[in-house]
């Protein structure tokens, strides 16, 4: 059996993901969504996504078992809500949403409807950001008041 993952949003992120998903045994992206069809349809070409859609409600009545929601930050609680709602696990890319009520509550409704529900950090565990904070717990750089990461 193969996991479907279907992408809303085909904006610069969507190429990390498909390449990720890509990499993976027996899954597959099998659909993508975004409100350009013309995006939509690009990264179909490309990563030979078989299904475009160009909204939410249509990527949701899919048989995606999986999506992954790249929309900007103000739209994930939302999109995942609809998402979870249909019956498909959730991956969020960072942050997962904007307000940690609104996030509970969708937490609260993926157990609820015993789907899996995943938010992204991709560089969380990368080695310069551990020696970083093996630096910072250790004391070495003193009281950090603030950090700008580019």
């Amino acid at each position: 059996m193969s996991t479907k993952v279907g992408l809303l949003g085909a904006g610069y992120i969507l190429d990390s993901h498909a390449n990720a998903v890509s990499g993976i045994p027996g899954v597959s992206v099998h659909a993508v969504a975004d409100l350009s069809r013309g995006r939509a349809e690009r990264a179909a070409a490309k990563y030979a996504i078989p299904h475009v859609f160009d909204t939410i409600e249509q990527l949701a009545a899919s048989d995606c078992d999986v999506v992954h929601v790249l929309l900007p930050p103000a739209f994930h609680v939302d999109a995942a809500t609809a998402m979870v709602e249909a019956g498909k696990s959730v991956f969020l890319e960072k942050p997962m949403g904007l307000d940690s009520a609104a996030c509970a509550a969708l937490c609260e409704l993926a157990a609820k409807k015993g789907v899996a529900l995943g938010v992204n950090h991709n560089f969380l565990f990368s080695p310069a950001y551990e020696a970083l904070r093996a630096r910072v717990k250790a004391g070495e750089l003193g009281r950090i008041d603030n950090i700008r990461v580019d």
